[in-house]
């Protein structure tokens, strides 16, 4: 069975949705590299938020994690369709 070139732009988008943002990472076969991001930026996120009680943990909490996941996608998405474009 062959593997398809996958949309990079939709995968890009859809990691931006808070509930479908995972399923590009699980497509790509990156879920523990992202968890491993993803992880100590909530756990600075939850520092910023209750214990200084700064609104920038709301912002980071809603901008800057998805922001983040959309790079990777996007990267990891370029790095997948070059992939399968080598092998013969």
């Amino acid at each position: 069975m062959t593997e398809k070139p996958i949309h990079v732009w939709k995968f890009t988008l859809l990691s931006l949705v808070p509930f479908l943002g995972y399923y590009p990472f699980l497509k790509l076969k990156k879920t523990r590299k992202i968890l491993v991001i993803n992880i100590p930026i909530g756990i600075i996120n939850m520092l910023v938020l209750f214990l200084i009680n700064h609104p920038l943990g709301v912002i980071m909490s809603y901008t800057l994690i998805p922001l983040i996941d959309a790079i990777y996608v996007y990267h990891w998405s370029e790095e997948y369709n070059q992939k399968l474009q080598t092998i013969p």
